[in-house]
């Protein structure tokens, strides 16, 4: 349901695989998967009851070695070695999280619970401070953006929260996505939106949003774009038929990638070499 891949792939040849069976991790290149135990949930009576939707590494993951995963159930578990062992901090179960774009020096974590509380954590997740509610419906994921300002894929576009005072202001979002939007992704000052109506950018850090035109106006789950974003704009989308492609979202048109099975791509990773 989720992949992430370290960005230390070239040395350490590891990923992640969020799945209906725990979380896997390959330190093989993905020719060998191992399912994590060390305090995440083992299987149960219930048939979600082991099931993991969403990995995340932290942005300075080859040095820290910080990861987190969300289960379907809003359940959080946190793993500071590499996924060896895991903890639940203590905090209301989770819609979507993120990492603090300086989380090697901050420490920081951001959250929206699935009743609409926005949290935040100023130690790694240890501690969690209920900043506010929002009155935005569900969430379906999160990040911050260069200016500090926390974006978030909801059912009717995204919203886009600045700090204001001890927690945040919602700042108007024009033109915004039409529908829900199901996955957010950052390349230096490109973001991307993968959503309902198609695959959208901004280039204002969420306060203007454009689809792609010659994308096509279907569902689109994923994105995934270069880690590099400074010197390359390659970018995956996954869609409800597969996996579209361009090797520079400036010039190159898009196209859909040959594979085994013309099917809905939940998740879309970028190789970091």
């Amino acid at each position: 349901m989720d992949l992430a891949i370290s960005p230390g792939f070239d040395a350490d040849a590891s990923a992640y695989a969020a799945t209906e069976t725990g979380l896997l991790r390959t330190g093989s290149r993905g020719t060998t998967w191992e399912r994590l135990h060390g305090g995440l949930p083992e299987p149960g009576n219930a048939p979600t009851a082991d099931d993991i939707v969403r990995v995340l590494l932290s942005p300075g993951f080859a040095l820290d070695g910080t990861l987190l995963a969300l289960q379907s159930s809003g359940a959080f578990f946190l793993s500071p070695d590499r996924g060896n062992t895991w903890s639940r901090p203590p905090v209301a179960p989770l819609a979507a999280a993120t990492f603090s774009r300086n989380f090697q020096t901050d420490g920081m974590l951001f959250a929206v619970t699935t009743d609409g509380g926005l949290s935040r954590s100023p130690d790694r997740g240890a501690t969690w401070n209920a900043l506010q509610q929002l009155a935005i419906g569900p969430v379906a994921d999160m990040l911050q953006t260069a200016d500090d300002a926390l974006l978030l894929a909801t059912g009717n576009g995204v919203t886009r929260l600045i700090p204001a005072d001890i927690g945040y202001a919602i700042e108007p979002v024009s033109p915004n996505i039409p529908g829900p939007v199901h996955r957010l992704a950052l390349a230096s000052d490109h973001i991307y939106a993968a959503a309902d109506q198609g695959l959208f950018i901004t280039l204002t850090d969420g306060r203007r949003w454009d689809r792609y035109a010659d994308t096509p106006v279907a569902p689109v789950r994923s994105v995934a774009a270069c880690p590099d974003g400074g010197r390359c704009h390659a970018l995956l989308a996954g869609a409800d038929r597969g996996v579209l492609g361009t090797t520079d979202d400036n010039r190159v048109p898009w196209r859909r990638l040959a594979g085994p099975h013309r099917v809905a791509a939940a998740s879309v990773v970028a190789s970091p070499m």
